[in-house]
Order: structure tokens, then sequence, then C-alpha cells
């Protein structure tokens, strides 16, 4: 188990079985820090554990019992909740619980008129029953008491109810309550406690300088110990040692990284994997939380918490375009208004040949004329319409209550077109108009063109490197493919090395992580 890796142990066995298979797992140095041992006994109390808590073994129990309770039934202490214990006298679980089945029978005859039961002999291989029985169960039903496993009643089905466990972790003083478990609401763990207390002692601090969470002061040469950096988690971290009473030595481990997962050696690197082999005691930066890291090391709170994110370089405005006045309408709204304009002038058409009244002699003066013409010719009809699309007059008017009727219609939608044209046009110049090749994560992995990375040994960059995503997976192998794409870990990182352009406007874009923990 121990080459598996395995750190996680459930012992369900005899209370007299316990301390003997500790005792071999910590032959095999198996109750490290490293080690959490849950105990399915009741009895935990019970049983010498006095030889593992110096291992710092994390060993957790539940207890039915108050082990500080006697067995003297009328003294008998109450359930408490509260934490350490005293195992002077070692009340097993089975006694409290025969305990309070005497004085729960008790108190339920007492309850009812002694006086009327009648003692009856009844062979359990006979099918005789009591006459009275339903009466005392019944009784007992009803009967709620306080004994040395708690609040002792029962429900409709005669199940016993308000059941109440205590989850205990065994320390150096006793057994500290973590949690419990109710019938009614089920788990709840109470406030975390400190394994280790920190007051007054010195702890090792370990960092690599990332801006701006670690800084080296630029008058550094003159100064010593920890005043030489600066940054926003050195300010944290001094707030809580004064906080809570420690001091540190804050030790720069160069460019190690946070630390990656290595799947054939199982082994880690970076600051993880110095925690890990305990060169120090507290890692401090700007340390991504992952799964994969809160399984060999713990977190504190996150201090900021965002996502992956994408930086890249400004994109170029675009150069002006010769057919831009055509932007604020789509190509699908201008072949609308094209067809709508040959649909009008076609109908004007034909409504003035049937009217006969744009029908007119052009020669007013001789009435005696039997030539008559028609205004609203085919061209004529078109440049009627168009004029009015772009609020020119026109030399041709319609006469006739139908073609003016069109004409109103027509008039009405190139008001609104025109004003709504008036409108985008406007803020579409003055928006200024950008060229985004990328705007999803599988636009980045479609194109070869632009180049990008992430900070080598960061969360991001295990993000993509273990992830089973189809899309990711390529993302990763474009990055991998050169060195270059990565941030090295305590570089500098600037426009000129982390944004780079070239004459054909593609940019670098450096993939961020997020969730920064102080670890």
């Amino acid at each position: 188990m121990k080459d598996n890796g395995e750190t996680r142990f459930i012992l369900d066995c005899e209370t007299a079985t316990v301390k003997r298979v500790l005792q071999q797992a910590q032959q095999l140095r198996l109750t490290t820090p490293d080690f959490h041992y849950l105990l399915t006994t009741l009895d935990v109390h019970a049983v010498d554990l006095s030889s593992f808590v110096y291992d710092r073994a994390k060993i957790t129990a539940f207890q039915l019992i108050d082990p500080g309770s006697t067995t003297d039934f009328n003294d008998a202490p109450k359930k408490r909740k509260g934490n350490g214990v005293s195992t002077s006298k070692a009340l097993t679980t089975e006694e409290a619980l025969v305990a309070d089945t005497v004085k729960l029978l008790s108190v339920a005859l007492n309850k009812m008129d002694s006086r009327s039961l009648q003692p009856y002999r009844i062979d359990c291989e006979a099918a005789d029953t009591w006459s009275q029985g339903s009466e005392v169960f019944n009784a007992i039903s009803h009967t709620r008491i306080e004994g040395l496993t708690g609040s002792v009643s029962f429900d409709s089905h005669g199940l016993r109810s308000d059941i109440y466990l205590d989850i205990v972790e065994v320390t150096e003083t006793g057994y500290f309550n973590v949690g419990e478990w109710t019938s009614k609401e089920g788990l709840k763990f109470g406030p975390p406690r400190v394994l280790v207390p920190i007051s007054g002692q010195v702890l090792r601090a370990i960092t690599v300088v990332e801006e701006p969470y670690v800084m080296v002061k630029k008058d550094a040469e003159f100064r010593t110990g920890n005043d030489r950096y600066e940054g926003y988690a050195i300010d944290l971290m001094n707030r809580v040692a004064e906080e809570l009473n420690f001091t540190y030595i804050l030790e720069d481990k160069g460019k190690i990284g946070h630390g990656v997962h290595n799947h054939l050696t199982n082994e880690w690197n970076g600051l993880i994997g110095e925690l890990i082999a305990k060169r120090g005691d507290v890692a401090l930066g700007g340390i991504t939380i992952s799964h994969n890291r809160e399984q060999v090391i713990d977190f504190t709170k996150p201090f900021m918490r965002l996502g992956i994110s994408i930086l890249y370089r400004k994109p170029a405005a675009q150069p002006p375009d010769l057919f831009s006045f055509l932007h604020p309408f789509s190509s699908d709204v201008w072949v609308c208004i094209f067809m709508a304009l040959i649909l009008v002038s076609g109908t004007i058409f034909l409504l003035a040949r049937f009217s006969p009244y744009e029908w007119y002699n052009p020669h007013p003066c001789n009435v005696h004329m039997d030539i008559v013409e028609n205004q609203f010719t085919i061209g004529n009809s078109i440049w009627f319409m168009v004029g009015s699309l772009f609020q020119q007059g026109s030399d041709v008017w319609p006469r006739a209550i139908s073609t003016r009727i069109n004409a109103g219609c027509w008039w009405f939608f190139t008001l609104i077109m025109i004003a709504s044209y008036t409108a985008n046009l406007a803020a579409f110049l003055a928006v200024e108009q950008t060229d985004q090749p990328i705007k999803s994560a599988d636009d980045l992995a479609k194109q070869t063109e632009i180049k990008y990375g992430s900070y080598k040994g960061g969360a991001t960059y295990n993000f993509f490197k273990e992830s089973k995503h189809q899309v990711y997976q390529k993302i990763w192998l474009a990055m991998n493919e050169d060195e270059k794409n990565f941030v090295s870990p305590g570089a500098k990182v600037s426009a000129s090395t982390s944004i780079a352009s070239s004459n054909k406007s593609a940019a670098y874009w450096t993939l961020k992580a997020s969730a920064l923990p102080l670890n």
C-alpha cells in the first residue's frame, strides 16, 4: 500500500485489534503526518493511542457516549459536545446502551400503573403472547430520557430517533471534537483547528520572485533577511505572522517554478516538491489552487479568484475601406432594399397604366388631339423611386389616387430606412474597428500563424498538459513545439518578451492562470 501511494485508510475491526494494527503500521512508517486513519469502532476512548499521536498521523473516530461518564446511573453526566476527554474509566458503548435500556424501561414502567401488570410466563418457542405486551411497548415508545448515549427516544416504527455521534480526532491532549452527525441534520463540521501551534515558532518560508507577489527591492544589496523583498504576498505574510505571533525566514528558491507533477516518477518539482520534501514549512507567492496540488499539500483561502484568460497585443486598426459606407447595413438588408425598389417601381408603373388620370394630353392647347401620354414609364418609375430614396426631388409626380398612395407608402419606408442608416453610419464611424482574429480557444487552436504560450510550471501549463479535451490537447502540442513559447520562472516579463509582432500583424498570446492562493 505504501508503494501505491495510499495515504487514507479505514480500520473496520474490533476495538481490541485497533492498537495492534496501528502498531504494525507504525513499524512500516505509515503513521507520519501524510497518513489518515478513520476508525469505525465507537470505543476509541477505550484504546490507548498515546504512542501514535506524536507521529502526527491523523486518527479520526466516532463516539456515541461521553467517555468521561461513569456507570453511576443516577449521577451519570449528560452527553457533552466539548473538546477533550477524561479516560479515567473506559465505559464501553455496549455498557452504556445496556444502562440506558434499563433506565428507559424503569421510567416507562413507573409511568404505568404497575399494580395492573400481571407477570406471565411465555415460552419463546410457542405462539403465545403477553396480553399486556402492547401496553408496555406503547409506554416505552412514548418515553424519552437523557442517558449515557444522549437523548433516548423512539419513533412510530419503534426505531431510535435523535441519534447523535461526535466526530473526534486524537491529539496529544485528548480527543478534539471536529464535527458531529445527527439523524436529523446529517454531517456537520466545526471550525478547523490548528494542528500544530505556531505561536512563537520560526517557520521556513520558500518562494520564487514573481511580480507583483514577491519582488526584490531596488536597494536589496543594502538590506538583509526578509527586508530585501516586497510585494503583495510579502505584506500578506507579514500580517498573518503578526496575527498568529510567529516569525519566518524567507528563502528565494530561484527559477524552480511553482511545481509540476511527473507522472512517470510520481514526483513533484518546484515549490510544491520542496514542501513535500520538508525543505520548507510554507510556500509564499501566487500559487494557483488545482485538484492535483490539493492532493499533496494544503492551501489557505484564495486571495484572488479569476479564470484562465488570454493576454494579447491590441489588434491594429483596419485600413480605410472604399465601400465602408455600406457597412451600416448587412448584405441581406441591401438586397432587400434593392428588391423593394424594383417591386414598388413595377407597382406604380402598372397602377399608372391602368388609371385614366395618369394619361394626359401633351399639347393642352390642342384639345382635339387624340394622342395621350403617360409619364410613368419604366425608367421614370425607377427614377422617381430612387429620387425618393435619396430624399431628392423629381419632375415626375403621381396624379391618380392609387399612384399617390403607392408613393406615400414608399416615402414612409424611405424615411425609416434613411433614419436607421444615418444612426448606424454615425456609430460605425465613431467606433474604431479592430481586427480580432481569435475570439475563442477553438480559434486559437485552428490557426498556426500566431504563436502563444504560458507560464512554465504554472497551473495553466499543467492544465493544458494534462487535459484530455481535444482542443486543449491541440493547444498544448502547439505550445510545446518550441520551448521559447513558455515564460520561465523568475524571468522578468515585459512587452518585448511576451508580446511580439511580425510584418503579418501576428501577436504572441500569453495564457495566464488565476485563483492565486497563499500556500
